[in-house]
């Protein structure tokens, strides 16, 4: 019934010299992530309908989306209906326009300079300037009471535009063709700060995270081998929108 089972030596010589050659090139990088993985800060999920859930929990049940040389319009609806109008300039200024039944209002987020505009449905406009090095936003009484009365617009209108990846991650910084090397230690007396912008704090922490891995990465391993936890400063009244995140991180070295 059962054949007899021969064992030939000589494929099983050649099956493991295949295995010791290309093996790590499959698991390596897997376990080089599990060393030095990028920040995990990072939220992207989106239902069946690509709704992040930043907007799904304001009530965006849909959206419908379209590409006018650029710009992206967004019609959304559920507990709020309207259209989003998001752009980014090749300054990397940032404007969101919504167009809703209480009028219209406007962000206009020129992210090199940490000036942040904006213009309610009352035709009313304020500034907020981030200082970098401070780590924080300064503005007036008046834009404060703005940016506080219009928070949930100014939260709504982040999250939409968040789905739309404009100032999202970059994948193209991940480099896996290195290979694994044994022994390593986080260099403390090396560290890097990588820093970034984007419309979702999550977002930015990552980007802030990759951005440290880009400048740990040599010789021994692909980004950083340890990070501090990511430090971010948020637009006030904004929740967790419109963001700048910093994230130390220490490179490899050999024990």
């Amino acid at each position: 019934m059962f054949k007899r089972i021969i064992v030939n030596h000589k494929w099983i010589m050649i099956t493991a010299l295949l295995l010791f050659v290309f093996a790590p090139l499959v698991i390596g990088p897997t376990i080089l992530y599990a060393i030095a993985p990028p920040n995990g800060e990072f939220v992207s999920e989106k239902n069946a309908n690509g709704i992040g859930t930043g907007a799904a929990n304001m009530g965006i049940t849909s959206y419908s989306a379209s590409n006018n040389n650029g710009e992206i319009i967004v019609k959304y609806s559920g507990a709020s209906n309207g259209i989003l109008h998001i752009s980014l300039s090749s300054k990397n200024v940032l404007t969101l326009i919504n167009d809703d039944s209480d009028g219209s209002s406007n962000i206009e987020w020129d992210i090199p300079n940490g000036k942040f505009t904006y213009i309610d449905a009352k035709n009313r406009s304020c500034i907020a300037n981030l200082d970098l090095k401070a780590k924080e936003w300064s503005m007036d009484s008046q834009t404060e009471k703005i940016l506080k009365e219009n928070s949930k617009k100014i939260q709504l209108m982040g999250a939409i535009a968040t789905d739309f990846d404009l100032l999202d991650y970059d994948n193209n910084k991940d480099d896996n063709d290195k290979g694994l090397r044994t022994e390593l230690c986080p260099d403390y007396w090396n560290p890097v700060e990588g820093s970034a912008s984007a419309v979702q704090r999550s977002v930015a922490c990552y980007n802030a995270g990759q951005d440290a891995a880009v400048q740990c990465s040599g010789a021994l391993c692909i980004g950083c081998l340890e990070y501090l936890d990511c430090d971010c400063v948020c637009l006030p009244y904004a929740g967790d929108y419109f963001c700048h995140c910093e994230q130390i991180g220490f490179p490899c070295k050999e024990c």
